[in-house]
């Protein structure tokens, strides 16, 4: 439960640009919100500055509202590839997807007529690289980013379906539940490293959701063939976070409770109901 107050200074994001002398400015965020930010500068040709946190550094406090603060650059490297079938055949416009997908500063592009890609502005060291296309099963594999990289060959394969369908607790089909692949890197409570079934390929990172339809079924056509976990939840049910399996063309059912509902009343030392309130 959270109490607010009717005022508040709250944002979601600003963006600037720097102006020819590599200066910004912001002037929107209110005084009690400077010790809350954080932030980042980033340029295609450049690595991404580290984030930075207000609430970690005093001195970056300082160094912000009198404009001394400097983000720093590394020069940026370059990735060049191919992406082919089984068959070494080259697929074209297939998705490159170079980091993580909820880093927030992951790099994309396409594969071209002859099914070879280039990315620009990416950092030196280990880094995921993600292929992506229609018809076959989307692939994750880890690059080492050098000033002379070789390049780099993504085959992709077909994939398989994975279906799951969403009960009750008495059997019955949840239509409209929705179901969503983590693709985070630790997932799995017991054994985040090996996603019980001791598999070495990191999470695959592209984004699926899908909401079941009037049987409490969806089907992944081509999912990768690696230990998934999927994420599920509907309307009046308990979400079950963490369920994993590998996509073998067979039905896997995944059972959702009723929620638990709590109510109750938020009141002031005299015995007020506040009116600002925001339950759970």
């Amino acid at each position: 439960m959270c109490i607010r107050d009717s005022l508040s200074f709250e944002f979601g994001w600003i963006e600037v640009e720097t102006d020819d002398d590599g200066q910004w400015e912001i002037h929107r965020i209110a005084n009690d919100m400077i010790p809350l930010i954080y932030g980042s500068a980033r340029h295609n040709d450049y690595v991404n500055s580290p984030l930075i946190f207000t609430s970690r550094d005093r001195m970056l406090t300082k160094e912000l509202e009198t404009g001394n603060h400097r983000f720093i650059l590394a020069p940026a490297l370059s990735l060049s590839g191919i992406v082919t079938d089984e068959h070494d055949i080259p697929i074209p416009n297939a998705e490159i997807i170079y980091g993580r997908l909820r880093s927030g500063d992951h790099l994309t592009t396409e594969s071209d007529l002859e099914g070879r890609f280039f990315l620009s502005g990416c950092h030196p060291g280990s880094e995921l690289l993600t292929a992506n296309a229609g018809h076959f099963a989307p692939k994750t594999i880890t690059v080492e980013v050098e000033p002379k990289s070789q390049e780099i060959r993504v085959s992709l394969e077909r994939g398989r379906r994975a279906i799951i369908r969403v009960l009750d607790s008495h059997d019955d089909p949840i239509s409209g539940a929705k179901v969503r692949y983590n693709n985070h890197d630790s997932v799995d409570p017991i054994d985040p490293l090996t996603m019980s079934w001791g598999d070495p390929y990191p999470p695959v990172q592209v984004d699926f959701q899908q909401s079941t339809d009037r049987e409490g079924l969806i089907t992944w056509f081509d999912a990768p063939n690696q230990a998934l976990v999927f994420a599920v939840s509907a309307e009046g049910f308990t979400a079950s976070e963490f369920n994993q399996f590998k996509p073998d063309d067979k039905e896997h059912e995944i059972i959702l409770q009723p929620a638990l509902v709590v109510t109750g009343t938020a009141v002031s030392y005299t015995h007020l109901t506040l009116p600002t309130i925001y339950s759970v």
